[in-house]
């Protein structure tokens, strides 16, 4: 499937108290869904991030009082139920995580100031995952199952999904994702750039030895990753 729609939660999307929360993982398409979907439909001053918000605080540190007159969160924060008073509709965006893998390399090359960046530049693709991943395990592996439920646990993000989240989409589909969405809250039409499917863009840079290692280190992403794909919620 394209994406998952969570027909028990729909209802609360044309509720104009909810908030939309997005805890996203980067390299995932956390900055289009920001930038290209809920700015695009609410304005920054409606979307509560870092980018638009002096001094904004954590997810975990919010309140209803802060999140007053914002109708969407998103940031690179894990899942936690901060006892908010009004409706709270989850959202996540998963990509397979040896793509992700992939993706965080050529990003972190380009990224000036990035921790990483100077070895990205000067490392293959293996040598860099292998040092970064083991000096930043939390940027690097499980990082969507961490987002999505708080934990590197696909089975309990799956069943916090069910039960909380609005929607899931696929980065491969992303556009599909934003479709559903627009049509449940009543957005007007927004059209996405398209990109050629994560495949065809790494495929041909993928080493096994590549392969092997980013799967073992993120085997509950995989698992969440397949599972969500084939609508098994």
């Amino acid at each position: 499937m394209n994406f998952f729609l969570n027909d028990r939660l729909l209802p609360l999307a044309r509720d104009e108290t909810a908030l939309i929360a997005y805890p996203h993982a980067q390299r995932t398409g956390g900055g289009t869904m920001r930038k290209s979907v809920f700015v695009q439909v609410y304005g920054e001053e409606h979307v509560y991030n870092r980018h638009y918000v002096p001094d904004g605080k954590p997810w975990e540190k919010l309140t209803d009082k802060q999140l007053r007159g914002y109708r969407a969160w998103t940031d690179i924060s894990n899942y936690r139920d901060i006892g908010l008073t009004r409706p709270c509709l989850w959202l996540a965006v998963l990509r397979h995580p040896l793509y992700r893998a992939a993706s965080l390399y050529y990003y972190v090359q380009r990224k000036e100031g990035h921790r990483d960046q100077e070895l990205a530049k000067h490392t293959s693709m293996e040598d860099f995952y292998r040092q970064a991943s083991k000096g930043n395990p939390k940027y690097y592996r499980n990082v969507q199952c961490m987002r999505v439920c708080g934990r590197a646990d696909a089975r309990r993000a799956r069943e916090l999904i069910k039960a909380k989240y609005l929607g899931v989409g696929f980065t491969n589909h992303l556009s599909d994702f934003v479709d559903a969405l627009g049509g449940a809250f009543g957005w007007p039409a927004i059209a996405l750039k398209t990109r050629d499917p994560d495949e065809r863009r790494y495929e041909q840079t993928i080493t096994p030895r590549f392969r092997d290692m980013v799967l073992d280190e993120n085997r509950e992403d995989l698992l969440l990753f397949e599972r969500a794909l084939a609508g098994a919620f």
